[in-house]
């Protein structure tokens, strides 16, 4: 086996949890209190959980929602909760579009129609966010509502009044919630040797790059949902047919009547080009994240051995202190393209020397550093695949409009290119090069 976790196993031994009394709850809204403020900076959901991780005073904080129909439950981790295996659903997609980035405005208890919780957050007027977690048994959901959307974890029912129900028993602080809750998951564990922290941290960073790259595919189709508007083209086609820049009410916006009739049809038509590029770069790097994804979690976390693998602590951008693009290709090999010219030379500049400068011959200025570790040799098809993704981002085009074709690629060690002093090209002289074919 590739990991060994070591449990305590409680659950045999402890009958069912009790679920969240309505003193329980409003103790925990209570003490939700001073996290007013907090932003949220990461989701994470599982078959039956769904985590919110909040930026509090320099540390994370963590809001758990186990919705088990019997026992629905609120914890606090005032650290990374328990590891579980994590899914990509619509409503984390949702949740991570429209919430993560704001801060929370108020927490508050609602017990008229049942044991609720009601999660406010900072927004501009008319642009309301709210989460609403209903915590009693068999009616357990999450219902979060953005502007005019809404999503729910389950079937939403539509609420009645609350039963009164007798609670006799004193009620169970945070941290006596949260251990209940390990124990009948038989989450606690006594990793009590080095190999098991190992572990440990290989399976954490293994599913923080999973993390990473899930949260990129929805800011992505959120990207693209944004630039998926019709109204440019439609206004174009309009103006065209009927030579009027009277249009029907749901186009006007897409128009400027002090400009003139081709100014307008010009401008409409280049905007909904320009939109339809943009598009199909963003899905085709969604489908390029998706790949990366897939092939990690396919190969799963890897016990650490005698291979090398590059440094996590920073990436070869934030090392430069520039904007870019990185494509990761294994543990051990990245490829990186800047902005701009001057990005681009900050990242040869800070590229160890035995790492790799690629140039598409014939197009001046376009080029990338593949960082590796020492030695690594790289196969024709991780070749060819690096060698495609820097066409497609050099080219500003489509994998669609460039199949078929064949380009040079230079590969050249870092340590034989050198910047050309003063000048602002970002233009360099090389040596030792040698030269493959791209075929995308």
């Amino acid at each position: 086996m590739k990991f060994a976790f070591i449990f305590r196993l409680l659950a045999n031994t402890m009958g069912p949890m009790k679920p969240l009394t309505n003193a329980e709850l409003e103790f925990i809204a209570e003490t939700l209190r001073p996290l007013v403020g907090a932003q949220l900076q990461e989701v994470q959901q599982t078959e039956s959980e769904f985590g919110l991780g909040f930026y509090n005073s320099g540390d994370m904080e963590w809001l758990w929602f186990d919705l088990d129909p019997r026992e629905p439950m609120l914890l606090v981790f005032h650290d990374d909760p328990p590891l579980r295996p994590k899914l990509t659903k619509p409503l984390l997609l949702f949740t991570r579009a429209h919430f993560v980035g704001h801060r929370l405005k108020s927490v508050a208890y609602d017990n008229s129609k049942g044991r609720i919780l009601r999660f406010e957050f900072k927004c501009p007027p008319g642009e309301d966010r709210l989460l609403e977690a209903r915590l009693y048994p068999h009616g357990q959901n999450l219902l979060l509502t953005a502007v005019d959307k809404m999503i729910s974890w389950a079937k939403v029912n539509e609420l009645s009044q609350a039963p009164i129900i007798k609670e006799g028993d004193e009620p169970r602080d945070l941290n006596t919630l949260r251990d209940e809750w390990l124990k009948k998951k038989g989450l606690i564990k006594t990793a009590t040797t080095a190999e098991s922290s190992g572990e440990d941290k290989v399976l954490a960073q293994w599913q923080k790059a999973i993390d990473k790259k899930t949260q990129a595919l929805g800011k992505i189709l959120t990207d693209i949902e944004s630039k998926d508007d019709p109204g440019w083209r439609g206004a174009g086609e309009w103006i065209k047919a009927n030579n009027a820049l009277t249009v029907p009410s749901a186009l006007r916006d897409y128009v400027d009547s002090s400009k003139s009739l081709s100014w307008n049809i010009k401008n409409s038509f280049e905007k909904a080009k320009s939109n339809e590029r943009k598009i199909a770069g963003s899905r085709e790097r969604y489908a390029l994240l998706k790949k990366e994804i897939e092939t990690l979690t396919a190969r799963g976390p890897e016990k650490p051995s005698g291979k090398q693998t590059l440094a996590r602590n920073k990436t070869l951008l934030e090392k430069a202190d520039v904007r870019g693009r990185k494509l990761s290709i294994a543990d051990d090999l990245e490829a990186y393209i800047g902005k701009n010219a001057t990005d681009n030379l900050a990242l040869l500049r800070r590229a160890a020397a035995h790492d790799l400068w690629f140039h598409l011959r014939d197009y001046p200025g376009a080029h990338a550093i593949v960082r590796r570790t020492k030695n690594r040799k790289i196969s024709d098809q991780e070749l060819n695949e690096i060698g495609k993704w820097v066409v497609l981002q050099s080219l500003k085009k489509s994998e669609s409009e460039l199949t078929g074709g064949r380009y040079d690629m230079i590969v050249v060690e870092c340590r034989f290119v050198k910047p050309i002093k003063g000048d602002k090209l970002g233009r360099v002289t090389y040596q030792n090069d040698r030269l493959f074919v791209v075929r995308v």
